[in-house]
């Protein structure tokens, strides 16, 4: 079946395909140049012979041959500047699908335009924009946790190695906080999975609220919440995080069949030491979080 196709595409470009495998001339301008220029003289040669044949003088002769050759020359002139402006769509449309490859930039190609070209740049121009939209659809489902709308862990890995490459680069706080919803497997052995899945959405929900602008939030797994906080020192990120905790408490979940559900949240709170990667801080909010819980159970 793949040669079939090859065989089908490669039909109608004879004098194309000829042309391509010479290698001379190698731009499709060029070659598009080549065939005019040729087909302008071919009247220029034939007069030419012709008056070597006849029967008139030299002098007519050389008349006639001038006269050919002052206008194929100008024919030629204004054939090959009326192609190289023909030629443009072609320019445009290659230039915008080139841009699209290297910079992910949409082409803008005019599409009023009803002849082939025209329709080339038009429909061009739809299909890239069309594409770009699939795209970037995926490329938000495929970083988005499909319950809570929040970054999955794929993109908060991401965020992570981001935040901590800026912080270093401007020699600024970051902070990672790691948290967890308290007692959710008996939520969701009282009242059922459902119920846990809308304490989850009701949480991320209450989490990115509270949030302040370029903070980041990403559901870790299960109940856990990754939480970045940057151009923020490790003490202010304990208090926001003391905050969010009380915004979560003073927000209960309401479910038909178990009336105001208090959710309750614990975090693990660390800030980016130096020479310090994301792992080795991931780590620390892990402990810090594990020695909260400790905390909390030894009390209770």
């Amino acid at each position: 079946m793949g040669d079939e196709f090859a065989m089908d595409d490669a039909r109608g470009l004879g004098l194309y395909g000829l042309l391509s495998r010479l290698g001379r001339p190698k731009s499709y301008e060029g070659k598009i140049m080549l065939v005019a220029f040729t087909g302008t003289h071919i009247p220029l040669l034939a007069i030419t012979l012709h008056a070597a044949r006849s029967a008139l003088s030299r002098a007519e002769r050389v008349r006639i041959t001038a006269v050919a050759l002052a206008a194929t020359l100008a024919g030629t002139a204004g054939t090959l500047y009326a192609l190289h402006d023909l030629l443009e769509p072609l320019r445009k449309t290659s230039r915008g699908l080139r841009g699209y490859l290297d910079e992910r930039r949409v082409p803008r190609l005019p599409a009023h335009h009803t002849d082939e070209a025209g329709r080339l740049m038009a429909e061009t121009a739809l299909v890239i924009g069309r594409l770009d939209r699939a795209l970037r659809s995926l490329e938000q489902l495929s970083r988005r946790d499909h319950l809570t709308g929040l970054h999955n862990r794929r993109s908060g890995e991401m965020l992570l190695e981001e935040s901590v490459w800026r912080a270093r680069r401007d020699r600024s706080p970051f902070s990672l906080a790691l948290l967890d919803l308290k007692d959710f497997k008996k939520t969701n052995d009282a009242y059922g999975h459902a119920t846990g899945d809308e304490a989850l959405v009701h949480l991320a929900d209450v989490i990115s609220r509270n949030l302040r602008r370029g903070d980041w939030v990403a559901r870790w797994g299960g109940d856990e919440f990754l939480v970045g906080l940057p151009g923020t020192a490790v003490e202010e990120a304990a208090q926001i995080v003391d905050r969010l905790c009380r915004k979560v408490r003073e927000r209960p979940l309401t479910v038909p069949q178990a009336g105001r559900i208090t959710l309750e949240i614990r975090a693990g709170v660390a800030g980016l030491r130096d020479r310090e990667g994301p792992g080795d801080l991931l780590r620390r909010a892990d402990a810090a979080l594990i020695a909260r819980k400790a905390r909390r159970t030894s009390s209770a």
